[in-house]
């Protein structure tokens, strides 16, 4: 018994491309709010951990915990969403043509190698530069 193959038309194709780019760009965008959101609460949690007095430093040590928590969270949200943001370029490259370039806030060594080091600003939400 002979099976036929099953083959998408290029319209059905293309039309569930851009259900993946709508929904790619959906969650791009909603990984980069909790980001802005998780350095929020970052920054305030900063703000109680250093301002304790020298007798109330016991209080410091649940909130370094929390701090290490938050940070680690947010660095999982940003590579989510630097990882939708290659889905986006390419799914943008391959339906429309556009040349597309992520930014994204990475320290490099000077011979170009990355480096795992905290950088002295922090990292914003990545961000997609459309080039025509």
């Amino acid at each position: 018994m002979r099976t036929a193959k099953l083959s998408r038309s290029p319209a059905k194709t293309l039309l569930s491309k851009r259900f993946s780019l709508l929904d790619n760009e959906r969650k791009f965008k909603k990984a980069c709010e909790q980001i802005l959101q998780l350095n929020h609460k970052m920054d305030d949690m900063q703000f109680r951990y250093t301002k304790p007095a020298s007798h109330h430093r016991s209080f410091r040590y649940n909130l370094r915990l929390r701090l290490a928590v938050i940070e680690g969270l947010r660095n999982m949200y940003y590579d989510y969403a630097h990882h939708k943001a290659e889905a986006v370029a390419d799914l943008r490259r391959e339906l429309f043509g556009e040349a597309v370039e992520i930014i994204s806030e990475k320290c490099l060594t000077r011979d170009g190698r990355l480096s795992f080091k905290t950088p002295k600003r922090r990292f914003s939400e990545p961000h997609i530069f459309l080039e025509k």
